[in-house]
């Protein structure tokens, strides 16, 4: 790992793997705006992914910065029950602090040159959202407030504001050109599923947080509480899917089918209170990503789907 450099040291330094986390309610934004307006612009689609996938990647190098500094990598690392989730790079010596803090500011500087040229092309509001994000993302382990250290569920509301109520309000806006009462409610599910995904990341390394003092839900409620916790999220988020669906009319009925990926979450939740352990944990978290992607998907094609029909 040591000789790693150019592209596969940036993915490697920004977990770039993840940014399907951000790019499916991006997505499902756009395509709710492009449902409820009937307008559909392309560049604006993909300064809105440019800029959403840069401000993710950003967030995960300062995550990894003060994941470090704090000792909580170090310590998972260390830890034969822990994971160490982040890049690594800065605990390898392949990037100094100030070389990642580069990285990080060139990629929040991309994000608002994107958010700068939608305001140019008549989007102004992508800036204050864009200056929301910043401060979510900066925020959540850095200085000063570092509400995901805090924890306690503080950091699953920060989840589900930037990977749900952002992207997809904010991308529905840039298609449409206004908000919309319809996109705020099209955010819940995209962003219980991407809050789910941490959620269950929290699992591989909830004793050494809690050992620094990283006080996420899992880490305050121990796994066997926190896995009853998981499930009732779970049923929340296929409840607000039938509410989307089935009541709102907000996708077409047949959209329901998404809740189909929530199974083997459910069944992974399952395993994992009878056999627990990392490798149930990582099945979980796996199971939770895929539900997501799967049903952000299935969203954006039953919006498409009903623009075409008309």
């Amino acid at each position: 790992m040591a000789n790693e450099t150019g592209m596969k040291l940036f993915v490697r330094a920004t977990r770039a793997k993840v940014l399907p986390v951000m790019l499916t309610p991006v997505t499902v934004g756009a395509a709710v705006g492009w449902e409820r307006s009937g307008v559909w612009s392309w560049p604006r689609f993909a300064l809105t992914v440019a800029g959403a996938a840069a401000m993710h990647l950003a967030a995960n190098v300062i995550n990894d910065i003060y994941d470090e500094e704090s000792g909580a990598e170090v310590r998972a690392r260390a830890d034969h029950r822990s994971v160490a989730t982040g890049s690594g790079v800065l605990g390898a010596g392949l990037m100094s602090k100030r070389q990642l803090l580069g990285l990080a500011g060139a990629l929040f500087s991309v994000a608002l040159a994107c958010a700068g040229v939608l305001a140019a092309l008549g989007r102004p509001h992508v800036l204050w959202l864009g200056v929301i994000g910043f401060v979510l993302a900066w925020e959540y382990v850095g200085p000063p407030l570092r509400y995901g250290f805090v924890g306690r569920g503080l950091g699953e509301v920060g989840i589900f504001l930037a990977f749900g109520l952002l992207p997809v309000a904010g991308s529905a806006y840039v298609q449409a050109g206004r908000f919309d009462a319809a996109a705020l409610w099209a955010s819940v599910v995209p962003g219980l599923l991407a809050m789910l995904v941490l959620y269950h990341h929290h699992f591989l390394h909830w004793q050494s947080d809690r050992s620094v003092g990283k006080m996420t839900p899992v880490a305050a409620l121990k796994p066997d509480i926190a896995l009853v916790v998981g499930r009732i999220a779970l049923i929340a988020t296929t409840i607000a899917l039938a509410i989307q669906t089935l009541a709102l009319s907000l996708f077409p009925p047949a959209a329901f089918l998404a809740a189909l990926s929530f199974a083997p979450v459910a069944f992974a939740q399952q395993g994992a209170a009878e056999d627990p352990g990392n490798e149930a944990y990582v099945r979980v978290l796996g199971a939770s990503l895929g539900a997501s992607v799967v049903t952000g998907a299935v969203l954006v094609l039953a919006a498409a789907v009903r623009v075409a029909l008309r």
